[in-house]
């Protein structure tokens, strides 16, 4: 199944674009509460990039992969849609 299809994904979405850059996606609804990476910066598979807090709840977004920080999309306090693209990887 693809990611972005996977309702349970807590790592968020993931969409490849045209180029080599890889969108991490939030998985939900809700609000920017942290970023922890910044461009340039490498990350694991796993990583977390960015918290969103949604129904209450944080949510960690996780990097899919190995790859370094592009750009990001999204900063604290910015409300988010459900697949709307966080980090550039």
């Amino acid at each position: 199944m693809h990611p972005a299809n996977d309702p349970d994904l807590s790592q968020g979405s993931t969409r490849e674009s045209s180029g080599p850059v890889l969108e991490v996606c939030s998985p939900v609804e809700g609000v920017v509460v942290e970023c922890g990476v910044r461009p340039g910066q490498t990350v694991q598979a796993g990583e977390d990039l960015i918290r969103l807090e949604s129904m209450k709840m944080e949510w960690p977004v996780a990097a899919p992969a190995l790859g370094r920080v592009v750009s990001l999309q999204a900063v604290p306090g910015d409300r988010v849609q459900e697949g709307q693209v966080l980090v550039r990887l």
